[in-house]
């Protein structure tokens, strides 16, 4: 007699036992189960994820305050100076606006930088604005100056070698002028709740480093978010910078020009960041 599944016990008939395991039928609405769930969770982890990195940028921000903050202790109140955001420069190799205020250490400087840096007080060794507070070890490590979601391009990778070389060009994720709106040096003397000091770079759309706002390190050293969506804060960043100069020059611009033009932007830019400043701390 053919396999009916059935058993004889004891002159009865008894239905036998199936084979344990799961149905395909089973194991495909688990998996459809589990695929519904991770599509409703993956938004949820990139937010917290996206929330975790802005944290962290935050502390990044915090420790750069604090740094400032005895430094200027040290420099009869004086914030550690940006000669790229006073004066814009032509080196050897690049043109810097203050635009490039993420720089903290420039390259090759040309005779006539090294003599005006030498006159204005600046030194001759190429570090610049936030450069400062790590070349005399007021910030350690540099991976301080590095936001967690930084753009590949301004990773600490990015200028590893540089670091470790002491020569080359190097950038940060963080921008700092290194005054108040109107010039002011002296810390204790800048506007404290309308003034930004170090903010997430907004140089122009690929440095980014968050989608939905910036960390801002205000005068009075508070740390604040600026939410994109509710202050419009990223609105207005250029998709890019580079080529300017070259592009400016084809049309009888020279490079000091095109430094004037493209810091006006970035004076703009400042601008806007201390008007939501002053709005928020109201």
């Amino acid at each position: 007699m053919g396999d009916t599944g059935l058993c004889q016990r004891g002159g009865g008939l008894c239905r036998a036992k199936r084979a344990g395991g799961f149905t395909l039928p089973e194991v495909l609405v688990s998996l459809a189960v589990v695929a519904i769930l991770i599509a409703i969770l993956l938004p949820s982890l990139g937010a917290v994820r996206m929330t975790a990195q802005q944290v962290f940028c935050s502390s990044n921000v915090r420790q750069t305050g604090l740094a400032l903050s005895i430094y200027t202790d040290d420099y009869d109140r004086a914030l550690p100076p940006s000669w790229v955001w006073d004066l814009g420069m032509v080196t050897q190799g690049s043109t810097y606006t203050s635009s490039d205020t993420n720089v903290l250490r420039v390259d090759q400087l040309n005779g006539r930088s090294r003599e005006t840096r030498g006159r204005l007080g600046y030194g001759e060794e190429g570090w610049d604005g936030l450069g400062i507070l790590s070349s005399q070890d007021y910030l350690d490590p540099y991976n301080v100056f590095y936001c967690p979601s930084h753009p590949e391009h301004l990773s600490p990778e990015a200028f590893e070698e540089a670091w470790r070389s002491g020569q080359g060009e190097i950038r940060g994720n963080y921008q700092y002028r290194g005054t108040g709106p109107d010039g002011e040096r002296v810390l204790s003397l800048v506007d404290p709740a309308s003034s930004a000091l170090v903010l997430d770079t907004l140089r122009i759309q690929d440095d980014l480093n968050h989608e939905r706002g910036i960390n801002v390190l205000l005068a009075d050293l508070s740390v604040r978010w600026f939410d994109a969506a509710s202050t419009g804060v990223l609105d207005g960043v250029p998709s890019r910078l580079s080529n300017v100069s070259r592009s400016l020059s084809g049309r009888g611009v020279t490079s000091g020009q095109a430094v004037q033009l493209v810091s006006v932007d970035s004076l703009r830019m400042w601008a806007g960041v201390d008007e939501i400043a002053a709005e928020v701390s109201r």
